[in-house]
């Protein structure tokens, strides 16, 4: 049973148990979090359409919905690059010609950081925002895959790191408390392994600041 299973297993056992929930956004289910992973990956694919080893880049400060862009993606078998940092949307020029960026998303109140001849750009409420008339289609579903381009923050100019889930996975701590905080930087490998993939494979709630 590989992750994308874990996660379609607490839709359907732990329907009403909370997967994501903050002060600031609505509270998420494990049922509602699988239903938008699979409607983001349709999106993604037949409206953007992204295609497997494709990347696309995520603007903005841990939103929730962030997270259902990577694992939409991670379906897909394409990647997500994250720019989080005031120091990486300053390069985020540079690095999307570097990785070839297919598409931007980026919060809904930050505006979108590259002109639209770098790549299209988004809100990241568009990815769930409204019902899609596409379904996805061939998900590969693989956690091997790379899935995620970490560039550093402190380095913005150096190559970035690339992560499969399986081996964020691997180097996953024995769990994570529930109520555990999601802070402003959701796609740092330590976090991923250390906090978020433990709290999702075991089905507890995620909070964000």
């Amino acid at each position: 049973m590989n992750f994308f299973d874990i996660l379609r297993s607490h839709a359907l056992r732990l329907p009403d148990s909370i997967a994501t929930a903050s002060s600031r956004h609505r509270r998420t289910t494990y049922r509602q979090l699988w239903s938008r992973i699979e409607r983001g990956s349709a999106r993604l694919q037949g409206e953007w359409l992204v295609e497997p080893g494709d990347i696309v880049i995520y603007a903005g400060h841990a939103h929730p919905d962030a997270l259902v862009l990577w694992l939409s993606l991670a379906r897909l078998g394409a990647a997500l690059l994250p720019l989080e940092s005031a120091a990486l949307l300053l390069h985020a020029g540079a690095l999307a010609s570097r990785h070839e960026v297919r598409l931007l998303l980026h919060d809904d109140d930050l505006p979108a950081p590259l002109p639209d001849e770098f790549c299209a750009c988004a809100r990241l409420s568009a990815l769930i925002a409204r019902r899609c008339e596409h379904e996805a289609q061939d998900c590969p579903e693989s956690t091997a895959a790379i899935s995620l381009w970490y560039p550093d923050p402190l380095a913005p100019t150096a190559p970035a790191s690339s992560f499969s889930i399986e081996a964020l996975l691997a180097r996953s701590g024995p769990g994570t408390a529930p109520g555990a905080a999601a802070a402003q930087v959701l796609f740092d490998p330590q976090r991923l392994q250390r906090q978020i993939l433990p709290a999702l494979s075991q089905g507890l709630p995620l909070m964000f600041e």
